[in-house]
């Protein structure tokens, strides 16, 4: 009996040694706090930061000084012609054109306009320019100097840009000593600028300038020649980007996102039209105060806040641009 006794209490504790590991397992180690948040916030900072700097980079990089501070835009409307082409391929430059300054709220001109926005498309542009400057050197050129607008005909290049921009002071010209004309060459590295010799009013703010420069003309002269593997699309998404600002003659654009580099990097390897940052640029040129004089640096804050911003999806039957 007590050897029964003891062989059950036996059994019973091995029983209950069972169901208590069974009914309590061992506690597992504590799993570490997640960090999968932190690398993620740190990336998109570091993202931010980099496009930022990247952005700075792109506007100082490709805006054309006008007397060291002021950037020229647009003021008067602009009124875009094209000649050189067959009627079809024309008539869609001027409407890409017109299309992507009414995007940037760049000011258009009416129907019946005079054209200050010029597009020649020629198989010989030097021939063609030295007739323009035998018969309407004037309103081509205005007053530069010949030895400087024949310097300017004889430089090669895909596409030749002659700027005509103008000091405001108040809405109001400030006469023709103050007239700039820059020529670039795209392939070239030319760069005509006549010295600013206006004067500022006397108390200016050290943030904001007294003086505005607007375009009043814009000439683009385009070799026919090196236009062939290229879209129009490409083309004249080229043609807007620089008759919509004047862009620096020098401008080096390796690794930005741009149509800029066309005729740098080759049709295959550039933009198939116009990118968003060009859009961006565009309505930054547009949107910021001409007055002050850290307008760069604010035209590349509305860049970056422009480029995070999700694009809008378009309509039914309409193209982005």
């Amino acid at each position: 009996m007590s050897s029964n006794r003891v062989v059950l209490t036996a059994a019973a504790l091995l029983a209950l040694a069972t169901l208590e590991v069974a009914a309590d397992p061992p506690a597992a180690p504590a799993a570490a706090p997640s960090t999968d948040s932190s690398p993620r916030e740190e990336i998109t900072i570091t993202a931010r930061r980099s496009l930022q700097r990247q952005l700075s980079s792109f506007v100082h990089g490709i805006t054309d000084l006008q007397n060291t501070e002021g950037v020229a835009r647009w003021n008067v409307p602009v009124c875009p012609q094209v000649a050189g082409l067959p009627r079809q391929e024309g008539e869609f430059i001027l409407a890409r054109v017109s299309e992507i300054a009414r995007i940037a709220q760049v000011p258009l001109g009416k129907e019946q306009c005079r054209p200050n926005l010029i597009v020649l498309v020629s198989a010989d542009p030097q021939r063609e320019l030295q007739g323009l400057h035998r018969y309407a050197s004037s309103v081509l050129f205005g007053s530069a100097q010949p030895a400087v607008i024949n310097e300017f005909i004889a430089r090669p290049g895909a596409v030749k840009v002659w700027y005509k921009s103008e000091g405001m002071l108040d809405g109001t010209p400030l006469g023709d000593p103050t007239s700039t004309q820059t020529a670039k060459v795209v392939g070239g590295n030319n760069q005509f600028l006549a010295p600013f010799v206006g004067t500022l009013s006397p108390g200016g703010s050290r943030l904001q300038q007294d003086i505005e420069y607007e375009l009043g003309q814009v000439i683009m002269i385009v070799d026919q020649r090196q236009l062939r593997g290229l879209s129009r699309e490409q083309v004249a998404d080229y043609l807007a980007m620089v008759g919509l600002a004047q862009i620096k003659p020098d401008a080096h654009v390796s690794g930005a996102d741009t149509i800029l580099g066309l005729f740098g990097s080759g049709p295959d390897a550039a933009p198939a039209g116009m990118t968003r940052w060009d859009q961006a640029y565009l309505k930054a040129l547009y949107a910021t105060d001409q007055e002050s004089k850290i307008q760069r640096d604010e035209m590349a804050r509305v860049m970056f806040r422009e480029l995070l911003a999700e694009p809008a999806a378009p309509q039914a039957g309409e193209e982005q641009p």
